[in-house]
């Protein structure tokens, strides 16, 4: 089969490498698309994934509009001359349309419920929708529902083992506990009229954290004064390893606190009054993952200094392995899905 895959956010990338390695195994030939987001590109240099790219990441609404038209009509001269059998992407809005335009078979997978406008310009239009059990939204026609969330595409424990190196490589010794922050940019679709901590308010958030060990920061929207010095300071490809080794991850990212979740690591995440179903889940039915609204910020520092302070280790990471053991493993998921989409069209 001929499989075009579209990869639009980092994120995305570790969702599909062990895909994209397992169908190339298998005989299948692949186009791997992206867009220039953040670290995507020196991502797909790390891991030797031969991609191409058309279109940044802007912030503005009419930005969005241009990129989403000149973007299609960029992916529709490379669908021409591809000719694939299936494409498939996460959210999916640049590839749905496309795919029911052109005949061609489109397998998308989704967790971000709130993000109303990808998920109009996608689920009308794609053959196959794939999301969570604890997705909160209403099931839609042509949905495939599993057991599981996305990070365990790259972290279930058939594809992914921790590499204890990373401790030295951070200078934390074996018995130092550290934590991982994450600030993130409020520039996606789904983060339209919201807001996150102030420079202020990150300041205190990391000046508490210290007082239990090492605070490890990266923040899309760039290190403010005070912050700098506490930079995540090794490849972001090895952000993973570090989390599995960490006490705990604070943010504003639903991502690294659900990888954090399946590894058995506890999180605090600060988020506006919309919970997505992977978070809701991980927080009422795993209590591993500590939601809390930004008019909750003193409660959430309070929350990950009882976690620092206590010693719960091996609680923690009994629920990763309950999680794991009642998840299917996401990449073979992902590739059945993609070779049986071929006969929906």
């Amino acid at each position: 089969m001929r499989i075009l895959i579209d990869i639009t956010h980092p994120a995305y990338l570790h969702f599909y490498r062990h895909v994209i390695t397992k169908l190339s195994k298998a005989g299948h030939v692949l186009c791997i698309t992206g867009r220039d987001k953040d670290i995507l590109r020196n991502l797909a240099l790390e891991y030797k994934i031969d991609m191409k790219f058309f279109g940044a990441f802007p912030e503005s609404l009419l930005g969005k509009i241009a990129l989403l038209l000149k973007r299609k009509i960029w992916l529709y001269h490379i669908v021409r001359e591809f000719k694939p059998d299936v494409m498939t992407a996460c959210a999916g809005p640049f590839i749905a349309l496309l795919g029911k335009l052109m005949n061609v078979p489109t397998v998308v997978f989704y967790d971000t419920e709130n993000d109303s406008l990808s998920n109009m310009l996608t689920y009308p239009f794609a053959t196959r929708i794939c999301v969570p059990d604890c997705y909160l939204s209403k099931p839609v026609e042509r949905e495939v529902r599993y057991a599981g969330y996305h990070s365990l595409a790259y972290l279930h424990r058939d594809l992914f083992s921790a590499d204890s190196k990373v401790r030295e490589e951070l200078g934390v010794r074996p018995d130092e506990k550290y934590s991982i922050v994450r600030f993130v940019k409020w520039g996606a679709g789904h983060d339209w009229g919201y807001h996150g901590l102030t420079a202020a308010q990150k300041r205190q958030v990391i000046q508490t954290l210290l007082k239990y060990g090492k605070v490890f920061v990266t923040d899309e929207s760039g290190l403010v004064d005070g912050i700098r010095q506490y930079k995540f300071p090794l490849p972001y490809f090895r952000v993973h390893d570090a989390i599995a080794f960490a006490s705990l991850v604070f943010g504003e990212s639903s991502t690294m606190c659900s990888e954090a979740a399946v590894l058995g690591v506890p999180s605090v995440f600060v988020y506006p009054r919309i919970k997505r179903g992977y978070t809701k889940e991980q927080s009422e039915k795993w209590e591993i993952v500590h939601w809390y609204t930004l008019d909750e910020l003193t409660k959430a520092v309070v929350c990950a200094e009882e976690i620092l302070k206590a010693k719960d280790v091996i609680h923690w990471k009994g629920i990763g392995e309950k999680i794991q053991k009642e998840s299917i493993n996401g990449t073979n998921f992902i590739c059945a899905q993609i070779v049986e989409a071929h006969d929906d069209i």
